[in-house]
Parts: C-alpha cells; structure tokens; sequence
C-alpha cells in the first residue's frame, strides 16, 4: 500500500469517526427527526418566514372543499366550507398584522409563534384528510371536520386578540422602538381601579 493511499484510508476513517460524533457535516446519527426540529426551531425564530410558508394552507383546505360541495351540494358540505371560510379570514388578519408589522413584534417571542405553529399543524392534519382520501366525497365525514375546524377558528380569534390587546398597550408615540420590551405580565387581580389614600385628619379647633 502507497503512503497516499495509507493517508486517504486515515482521512476516511477519521471523517467516519467525526460524523459518528456529529462533529462536521451531515452525521448519519443525524435522524430525520432532528432535521425535523431544526426546521421547526428556524421557523419559531424567523417567525416572518413562518407566515409566508404557511399563509397559502386555509386556501388550500378551501379548495379542496369547494369542489367536493360543486359536485355533491350537501348542506354538510356547505356547512364545513363555511366554517373553513371563517378560519381563512382568521389567518388571513394574522398574516396581514404580521407583514405590516401591526402586531408591533408580538410574534418575536418564540413561545407565540410556537403556538401558531401547533395551531396550523391542526389545519394541516384536517386538510391532509381530504388531500389523501381517494373519495373524500364518500370516506370523509364533513361534520368531524367541522368540530375540529371549530377549535381552530377559537384558537385564531383568540390569537388575533391577543395580538390586538398587546399591540394597543404597546403603541406608545413617544417609544421610538414602538413596542415592550418586556413580555406584559398577567396580574391576578382583574380590577380596575386605584386606591384612595386616606385623609389627613385635621387638628381640632
């Protein structure tokens, strides 16, 4: 064996133990999995990419309803696209704050745009069943759906008023960064109001 081939034989064995170690690289011990949840972590963190990417689902779900109600005019099926109608503009409102930034950064905190993300991965499940039934017509059952699209739709109202309320409290003229920096702290007493300091008592005559 030639010295070049003894140091290619050392190099490979040595690229071999590094990736096993996940040192340089694509490891093969990194799973798909793993690949799975960095993307998911890029998403959370670059949460403007998040909404391009996910903007187009309810529109998808709406297209895949409307033609299954053309073809088959149920009012089951009507019913679920208007249900599916409601989520759309839901997200649509979502989308539209985000771009113009009017949410006034409420989605730079991770654990927002996490939540977002669990709540489109339940419109995707749904859309998936339609999307993969050979005779969605026949095999899916629009009234199930409809029960899940339900939770959805308060999922993202409740959404869309929480960036409302954050965004209010936020806008501030004289704050140049236009927003808190500071994730708002929930107090535990609802009421309204502030207290009366008590009255001096004055000195009698």
């Amino acid at each position: 064996m030639s010295e070049a081939q003894g140091q290619e034989k050392k190099d490979e064995k040595s690229e071999a133990q590094n990736q096993e170690k996940g040192v340089v690289g694509y490891s093969k011990t990194f799973t798909e999995s793993k690949e799975f949840d960095i993307l998911i972590e890029y998403l959370i963190k670059h949460y403007g990419a998040t909404f391009q990417a996910f903007a187009g689902l309810p529109t998808e779900l709406f297209h895949e309803t409307k033609e299954i109600f053309e073809s088959e005019h149920t009012y089951d099926w009507r019913d679920l696209l208007i249900e599916i109608s409601r989520v759309q503009a839901l997200n649509d409102l979502i989308v539209d704050m985000v771009k113009t930034d009017m949410d006034y950064g409420y989605f730079t905190w991770w654990s927002r745009t996490e939540n977002y993300l669990k709540i489109l991965a339940k419109l995707a499940s749904i859309w998936k069943v339609l999307d993969k039934a050979r005779y969605p017509e026949n095999k899916v059952k629009p009234e199930e759906l409809q029960e899940q699209l339900k939770a959805v739709e308060e999922e993202l109202k409740k959404t869309v008023f929480d960036v409302i309320r954050y965004a209010y409290n936020c806008n501030e003229p004289e704050d140049e960064e236009g927003c808190c920096d500071d994730e708002p702290e929930e107090s535990d007493d609802d009421t309204d109001y502030y207290e009366e300091e008590p009255e001096e008592e004055g000195d009698e005559a």
